[in-house]
């Protein structure tokens, strides 16, 4: 299965021309709608976007860098809602009714009980499900313990964000469409140590990763 690549600015991540995605394989599809360059928040709109998207749950404290965090859980809701779009303009109702389709957030570096954990992918994927109901939006990944997020230092390899996931499966649903979604691709480790949970769980079903925003190393 593949998707369309028709919306505004989303595009497939391609090994052969795009940076980063280190971890990514041949057989993994991943999508980005924006670029990121390493040059700090205010060097770019999709700077501003994921850094205000990734505000920890502390700045609730803060209306102002609150509200900049809400504008992005909805800008992102709206440029994946395109995507989704174009993804069921490309079935027939009849596909669509009978092929499952879930969209899952990508474990994060947290335990849900950590103070810390924040829950934006999550936030995101049930306002786009809202206006497709056809989409199964499932929390399927949670953690034994914290990990180091990769912006604290923290190690990137599907083996280290493996350690301590706990997938707790669909339930009755048998999905023929997973994807994956999550804010920033970097080197793609963390899609990979999900999609290989997902995959041998679930051996059929074709899984995506759906990323707001590809890190790039322009000057």
């Amino acid at each position: 299965m593949q998707m369309q690549s028709e919306a505004k600015r989303w595009r497939r991540f391609d090994k052969k021309v795009d940076t980063g995605g280190s971890y990514l394989r041949d057989k993994d599809s991943c999508y980005y709608y924006m670029e990121k360059i390493d040059h700090g928040y205010d060097k770019s709109r999709a700077n501003q976007l994921i850094f205000n998207f990734k505000k920890p749950p502390d700045r609730k404290q803060n209306p102002t860098e609150w509200f900049y965090k809400e504008q992005a859980i909805e800008q992102f809701a709206d440029d994946l809602g395109q995507l989704i779009n174009v993804l069921l303009s490309s079935m027939s109702p009849n596909t669509i009714s009978s092929v499952p389709t879930v969209l899952v957030p990508a474990i994060s570096s947290k335990q849900k009980t950590n103070p810390e954990y924040d829950d934006r992918l999550l936030r995101v994927a049930e306002a786009v499900a809202s206006q497709h109901p056809v989409l199964n939006v499932i929390d399927a990944f949670s953690r034994a313990f914290d990990i180091r997020p990769l912006h604290e230092n923290g190690t990137r390899n599907p083996s280290y964000i493996s350690a301590g996931m706990e997938f707790c499966g669909f339930g009755d649903i048998s999905p023929s469409l997973v994807i994956i979604l999550d804010d920033l691709l970097v080197s793609g480790a963390t899609f990979v140590a999900c999609a290989d949970a997902i995959s041998l769980q679930y051996p059929d079903c074709f899984v995506v990763g759906v990323f707001w925003a590809r890190q790039t190393y322009k000057l």
